[in-house]
C-alpha cells in the first residue's frame, strides 16, 4: 500500500520495501541510505517520521507516531497528541516489534522480535525489549 499525502524524503540511494509493506504517509518521511523495511511492515506517519543510514526494519513491524483518536480529560484537553518519531544510523528493528509516537532510538541499536518501544532509548551499542529494556551490551550486529 503506499499512501502519500504528505511528503517522502530519500537521502539516499537505496531504498528497499519489501512486498507487502504498507506506507501511509500525512506528514514527513525520512530516509537514510541503505534503508531496508521488509515484508508486511507498517510505517504510519502524521507527524514526522525520520530513519537514518542503514537501518532495517523486519517482517511485520508497525511504526506509528499517531493514536488516530483523540483522548481528552474532563476538561476536554488533548491527552494524546501525535509525537515524532527519530531512528538514528544502523539500527535493526526485529520482527512483530512496535514504535509507537515519541520514540528515538540512537545509532547501533538492535530491538529484540515482539518489543513493543513507547520511549525514548538512552544508548546505542544495545540490544533492547520491550519498554526500552536493555537486554545486552557492548553489541554491534552486521547485516
Amino acid at each position: 500500500v503506499w499512501q502519500v499525502d504528505g511528503i517522502i524524503k530519500i537521502r539516499g540511494k537505496r531504498i528497499d520495501i519489501g512486498r507487502g509493506s504498507k506506507l501511509s504517509i500525512h506528514g514527513i518521511l525520512s530516509l537514510g541510505d541503505h534503508f531496508t523495511i521488509t515484508g508486511d511492515s507498517s510505517i504510519i506517519c502524521k507527524k514526522y517520521v525520520g530513519f537514518g543510514d542503514d537501518v532495517l526494519i523486519s517482517w511485520e513491524v508497525l511504526v506509528m507516531d499517531t493514536d488516530f483518536h483523540t483522548i481528552v480529560d474532563n476538561n476536554e484537553r488533548v491527552l494524546n497528541f501525535d509525537k515524532p518519531i527519530k531512528v538514528a544510523n544502523h539500527v535493526w528493528i526485529g520482527c512483530r516489534s512496535t514504535i509507537l509516537k515519541g520514540v528515538r532510538i540512537p545509532s547501533d541499536v538492535v530491538i529484540a522480535a515482539g518489543s513493543i518501544i513507547t520511549g525514548e532509548i538512552e544508548e546505542g551499542r544495545a540490544i533492547y525489549a520491550s519498554n526500552q529494556k536493555k537486554l545486552k551490551e557492548h553489541i554491534n550486529w552486521i547485516r
